[in-house]
């Protein structure tokens, strides 16, 4: 009788033991499976914000506020223990980073800008000219230039293409750039250029000149 019973109370321990072997290996299993969404999620933010910075222009303040936002995000999934509260946690840090406002503020802007460089003043000369686009020559600044169509103020304004000669290390490197229009003509193209010229970072803004070579022949 005392050995059935001790047999049965070591059968009893056994089966005790392995219980919570089972719950110690799930409970892993889970803590395990946590740590990798958790990993997970926090790369997903990260990626969003460094596309933020690949694909558009923020001032410093933007910069400051996308870093403050990710990393808000990253300390909140590290306390997080559910999976679905993660997935929220992600979804509005992804909300606040698109609200934030890509335009540098005027300040920021103009420091980009050697205002103290000279301008060069506009005299219209009796060249036929494009009637579609003009050519801005922009005050010394810094290479890596943060620029856009709204930074003109200009509202026949269609697009820019910015001409990057790449020639930084030279002294009198200026950034030129060709803005089209959305309405052409004549007018157009002179209200545009002085316009243009009034904006202080601006250094010459003029129509595209079109010359012409033409032969002189002289019959015998």
């Amino acid at each position: 009788m005392n050995l059935k019973k001790s047999i049965l109370m070591l059968l009893s321990y056994i089966l005790f033991c392995v219980f919570l072997t089972s719950c110690n290996h799930n409970n892993n299993t889970v803590e395990s499976d946590l740590i990798v969404y958790r990993e997970t999620k926090i790369s997903e933010i990260i990626s969003y914000k460094d596309s933020k910075f690949d694909n558009s222009f923020y001032g410093e303040t933007g910069y400051l506020t996308l870093n403050l936002i990710c990393e808000k995000g990253i300390i909140e999934i590290y306390k997080c223990n559910d999976k679905t509260i993660m997935d929220l946690i992600c979804h509005e840090v992804k909300r606040d980073m698109d609200l934030v406002d890509t335009k540098m503020n005027e300040t920021e802007f103009l420091q980009q800008f050697d205002l103290s460089d000279s301008k060069i003043t506009f005299s219209n000369q009796d060249i036929d000219f494009c009637v579609d686009r003009v050519i801005v020559i922009l005050k010394k600044s810094v290479a890596n230039l943060k620029i856009n169509l709204e930074d003109f103020c200009l509202n026949n304004g269609e697009r820019i293409d910015l001409y990057d000669f790449g020639n930084y290390d030279n002294p009198n490197y200026r950034h030129m750039l060709a803005i089209y229009l959305k309405e052409h003509g004549t007018e157009k193209v002179v209200e545009a250029v002085t316009e243009l010229n009034k904006l202080e970072f601006v250094k010459y803004a003029c129509p595209v000149y079109i010359y012409g070579i033409q032969d002189n022949i002289q019959d015998n």
